[in-house]
């Protein structure tokens, strides 16, 4: 299925991520991670929206 969106590419990005709300909107398929991820914000701290 293909979901037509505009985004911003960030070329020194550690991983590809994509907003919670983004994939329950366009009903995109999810897989649980066998170990969830701690992202951090570009200043080292700990994103408050917790693990994914």
């Amino acid at each position: 299925r293909i979901v037509d969106t505009h985004g911003l590419l960030d070329c020194g990005a550690g991983a590809n991520l994509i907003d919670h709300h983004f994939v329950l909107k366009n009903r995109l398929p999810r897989t649980r991670l066998a170990k969830p991820l701690k992202p951090r914000n570009v200043d080292g701290t700990e994103n408050v929206g917790g693990t994914i």
